[in-house]
């Protein structure tokens, strides 16, 4: 007797097939998440035999109770969370993430179209621009790569990972020259920006408070308001993540004698209210 699939059957198990690929995709990119994790707490995994199991279980059992609930005082909770805490901060100084946006501008061609590529180191909430381009290819973005990884300033330089997206921009060779330098490049599965939420934010501040509200005729302003807002959003831009704190905070910041002034940006868009320094 044969069995022949239904409409309906089928297309449950061409749905069910490709949740199933989704969940591995996320569960691989987390294992390499723990992994870098273990890898920077200098860990190594203990294999145990089957004998020496039963010799430790049998020493387990041997040991009194009161002997037991000494050992178990010796880390307390607030030791394990301070030791997690430690371990967090440590793994994310060392992961970048790279991402693309774009803009329209106006030139003497018309209307064009100007893909922007930001890097942020996420321990600190910095970002760098990497650069902008009308048709990014290959070419560019080895160039933005050595940029990157240059040993003086190179914002790349001694990071271990950079988290990106599957965009065809972050072509093989790119990848393959930052793995050179000794930065591992995680591709992220296809539609999952709640993995790299640190930038996914950035893009949209930078796209409310910058992009979306202003007219730029011609590369050279795009570039300045591109500029200003970095600055404005390092040094004047509190942020939950560091604690309603800035990244780069000017002399006097948090001080309660001075006349209050206001500084303006980008046409007044940005207003950064601070105390004038006596």
């Amino acid at each position: 007797m044969s069995f022949v699939l239904r409409p309906w059957q089928l297309f449950f198990l061409i749905l069910f097939g490709w949740i199933n690929r989704q969940q591995q995709e996320i569960i691989e990119f987390q294992n390499a998440q723990i992994q870098a994790l273990m890898e920077k707490m200098g860990r190594k995994r203990i294999l145990l035999t089957d004998d020496q199991r039963r010799v430790l279980a049998v020493k387990g059992k041997a040991l009194g109770r009161k002997t037991m609930m000494e050992l178990t005082t010796i880390v307390t909770p607030d030791t394990i969370l301070r030791w997690h805490r430690r371990h967090i901060a440590e793994k994310w100084d060392s992961i970048a993430a790279v991402d693309f946006t774009t803009v329209e501008v106006w030139t003497k061609r018309g209307l064009v179209t100007y893909y922007l590529l930001f890097v942020m180191h996420v321990a600190s909430r910095r970002v760098h621009c990497a650069g902008l381009r009308t048709s990014p290819n290959e070419r560019w973005m080895m160039q933005i790569g050595r940029k990157l990884t240059d040993p003086f300033d190179g914002l790349l330089f001694g990071t271990r990972y950079l988290l990106m997206d599957r965009d065809t921009k972050h072509c093989e060779a790119f990848r393959d020259m930052l793995e050179q330098e000794g930065t591992h490049c995680l591709r992220l599965p296809p539609r999952s920006p709640n993995l790299t939420p640190h930038i996914e934010r950035f893009m949209r501040s930078i796209k409310e408070e910058c992009l979306l509200k202003m007219i730029f005729f011609g590369e050279h302003p795009l570039r300045r308001g591109i500029d200003t807002y970095l600055d404005h959003y390092h040094r004047e831009r509190n942020h939950q993540g560091l604690g309603n704190g800035l990244i780069d905070p000017e002399a006097g910041v948090g001080e309660s004698a001075g006349e209050v002034k206001c500084r303006e940006r980008l046409g007044g868009l940005l207003q950064y209210y601070h105390r004038e320094a006596a």
